[in-house]
């Protein structure tokens, strides 16, 4: 699982959500493969990823599953539940 530290976003469980490809590359450092599943891990507030700390994320996330990178670079990940 790939986890992707996110601050200000409002995700819900069972949508497909799209990325600018830019902003999934400087939060993850493997490429995503198709099927692949993320954690969005929600930040209390923005940091450099090099600076947080455990408590810098509030205790919940949202689950979703990677399911590739559109012509136009789009990335898409549809989200499946929160935990």
């Amino acid at each position: 699982m790939t986890v992707i530290p996110s601050y200000d976003l409002l995700l819900l469980p069972g949508v497909t959500y799209y990325f600018q490809e830019e902003y999934i590359r400087r939060n993850v450092d493997d490429k995503l493969q198709k099927g692949e599943k993320v954690l969005f891990a929600l930040l209390k507030e923005d940091k450099d990823r090099e600076d947080m700390l455990p408590e810098d994320f509030y205790p919940i996330g949202v689950t979703g599953v990677f399911e590739g990178v559109d012509k136009m670079g789009n990335v898409a990940i549809r989200t499946i539940s929160r935990m």
